[in-house]
């Protein structure tokens, strides 16, 4: 026979189980209970502008938002929010889901979606969603990883690779770093790119 539960078991399972429902309703508290695993060793420090991008984040994973622009100043973790803790909460919910990353550099879209990836391989994501959450095996690459529910996370440059996939989720972090933002030819390269290689990679089936 079992012996029942302490007071202290229960309570501490109570508190995980909110705190899974919290991570799945808000992408700011998801960010904050994984911010060890994204970044450790540093402190997390909140502020108003996360909670608007998170909204924001929030909204476009309903369908209420279609396409989304957000320009702020570097190093106000713009990256970790989008790139890093956007996929890794809506495969929570919704594991088919296939994100394609683009930046400047494909090192800065590798290191972002790397960091997606610890997030989903740490203890505290498998705990709470590994039932459904799975990379699979055969297929976990530094340029693109899936999941066994059929999605999956691309990591390219702009004006790199973009035809042959379908993504539902299309992110571009930091199309040109700053030397290249002064340039009206970096300027154009990028905006041909986008306009002719990565607007034509919409999802084959609907993202619901």
């Amino acid at each position: 026979m079992n012996a029942p539960l302490s007071p202290a078991i229960i309570l501490g399972m109570l508190q995980r189980e909110r705190e899974r429902r919290d991570s799945e309703r808000s992408l700011m508290a998801f960010v904050k209970h994984s911010w060890d695993v994204i970044e450790p060793g540093i402190a997390f420090r909140d502020n108003w502008h996360l909670h608007a991008i998170a909204e924001h984040l929030e909204a476009l994973s309903r369908g209420e938002i279609e396409n989304l622009v957000i320009d702020i100043p570097p190093g106000c973790m713009k990256s970790i929010l989008v790139s890093v803790g956007f996929p890794a909460w809506e495969w929570a919910q919704r594991p088919e889901l296939r994100y394609m990353g683009a930046s400047y550099g494909t090192d800065l879209a590798i290191r972002d979606a790397q960091k997606c990836r610890d997030i989903v391989l740490s203890d505290w994501y498998q705990q709470n969603w590994g039932d459904k959450v799975q990379i699979r095996a055969g297929e976990d690459q530094k340029t693109k990883y899936a999941l066994t529910a059929g999605g999956w996370r691309m990591a390219t440059s702009v004006g790199g690779r973009a035809t042959g996939e379908h993504p539902d989720r299309k992110i571009v972090d930091d199309p040109h770093n700053a030397k290249q933002a002064e340039s009206e030819a970096e300027r154009e390269s990028a905006l041909t790119w986008f306009d002719r290689t990565l607007s034509t990679r919409g999802q084959s089936r609907g993202a619901k």
